[in-house]
């Protein structure tokens, strides 16, 4: 078993019926703790036993009638260019679409991954990702694409928002 740990550390409640069934089965059965991975989130990124990031949203731009990963770095590069004031958001990367939120309550863009074109990070700057939305979805072939830019404080979140959002797209897949 892989995933028998919650984010903050804690046991996965659904898997306790699982784990109790390995224990009766093999009682010197014992879950392995990584001692360097206990790090304890934080209560504000917490909402409702949902993991929320907490991004600086860098601004975004439209980058034409094409928004595929080849484009994020152009994207990325004039957002920087604007030199706009970041703002604090908190990120909600869900099964089925991507809510950004200027605090708890107010939502700035909720977006279904169907709408969302291509996602990724910079290489020179890790922590610096984007994704490309299309501006108009209900008119696939005349739409544009806005690129919106992210700054995390850290890599690892950086990275795994990027990941939980590239299998979003497998997962919504069949939605379409």
């Amino acid at each position: 078993m892989i995933h028998w740990k919650w984010h903050d550390g804690s046991v996965y409640r659904p898997m306790l019926p699982h784990l109790q069934l390995m224990q009766k089965d093999i009682p010197d059965f014992q879950l392995q703790y990584d001692t360097k991975s206990n790090k304890e989130i934080s209560e504000d990124k917490l909402q409702d036993d949902r993991l929320l990031y907490s991004l600086q949203y860098l601004g975004q731009v439209n980058i034409g009638m094409y928004g595929g990963k080849e484009v994020l770095d152009e994207g990325i590069e004039k957002v920087l260019q604007q030199k706009l004031v970041p703002q604090e958001v908190l990120l909600d990367v869900k099964e089925t679409e991507v809510i950004s939120m200027e605090n708890s309550t107010q939502v700035l863009f909720h977006h279904h991954y169907p709408e969302i074109a291509s996602v990724g990070q910079r290489l020179d700057r890790r922590a610096l990702f984007a994704y490309c939305v299309a501006v108009s979805p209900e008119t696939p072939l005349t739409t544009s694409f806005d690129c919106l830019v992210f700054e995390s404080s850290s890599v690892k979140d950086a990275t795994e928002i990027v990941s939980r959002i590239a299998a979003g797209f497998r997962n919504t897949e069949w939605f379409v």
